[in-house]
């Protein structure tokens, strides 16, 4: 049996950041006839989560580039690799000390939920206090020890403030931050603090060993894919995708806005 695992931004999503009505069409009715197929993305359960509702997914998805293992029909986190005490009050003191707020997701007893801290964009924690997970307005400093945190993300369209708080964060040994304008709004600046040993092959590779899927077969077009396709069986590039993926890759497939993936799949599961 084979797992097929797809990125989400610049693979299986289009250029409005959807997946398109025909990759829904053909990947639904691939999944109604047992196509083991998951997802892989750098993406939060916010934003992740509301653009996989149309498909029919039964297998568990990996978000956070690994960091989380969400089940979608239980509504429930499979795991999750929290942050250390150190990285929380290390998190918390530049919170404090740049008057500079995000949004952060803990887990407790499997649920996930969201805090926000003091924002600097306010379209962005609108869109996150509507996701549909229950949230409250607090900074990390005030999440209570019980919850797990496992993720922070910072946005802003101010970049000084938004540098001035990343380099108060990024020489922690315990967590991966990165600093980075958004893809679908240059404007706006994003913070990403992740668990150090997050990955998207480790996540993938313990999916594979649940459902005892003898093969994996990897979509993606980014750096961060490196991992899951050096320890995939076969992996495929997107034609947009960076020169480092394309180096590493089985084969080049289509460009992303052109449903690429759910193409590829449609040849390749018709083909057996």
């Amino acid at each position: 049996m084979t797992l097929y695992a797809t990125d989400l931004d610049g693979t299986l999503l289009n250029q409005k950041a959807v997946v398109s009505e025909n990759s829904v069409r053909i990947l639904n009715e691939l999944l109604d006839h047992g196509l083991m197929l998951t997802v892989a993305s750098g993406r939060s359960p916010v934003t992740g989560l509301k653009l996989l509702e149309p498909l029919h997914l039964r297998l568990p998805v990996a978000l956070l580039n690994g960091g989380l293992i969400y089940d979608m029909a239980e509504k429930k986190a499979v795991s999750c690799l929290c942050f250390s005490p150190e990285a929380r009050s290390i998190l918390a003191k530049a919170e404090e000390e740049t008057d500079f707020g995000g949004f952060a997701i803990t887990l407790r007893r499997g649920k996930i939920l969201l805090h926000a801290g003091k924002p600097d964009d306010p379209r962005g924690y609108r869109e996150w206090m509507s996701a549909g997970f229950p949230y409250d307005r607090c900074p990390i400093r005030d999440i209570p020890a019980a919850e797990e945190l496992f993720c922070a993300y910072y946005t802003s369209y101010d970049e000084a403030h938004i540098r001035t708080f990343y380099e108060k964060i990024r020489c922690c040994q315990d967590i991966r931050v990165s600093l980075s304008r958004n893809d679908y709004e240059p404007e706006k600046w994003c913070i990403e603090v992740n668990h150090r040993d997050a990955s998207k092959a480790s996540a993938l590779l313990r999916i594979q060993k649940m459902i005892r899927a003898d093969r994996l077969v990897v979509f993606g077009d980014a750096e961060n894919d490196i991992p899951m396709f050096e320890a995939s069986d076969e992996a495929y590039a997107t034609a947009d995708a960076c020169e480092a993926l394309k180096g590493l890759a089985t084969g080049v497939i289509g460009k992303h806005d052109e449903d690429c993936v759910a193409k590829w799949l449609a040849q390749a599961m018709h083909s057996f």
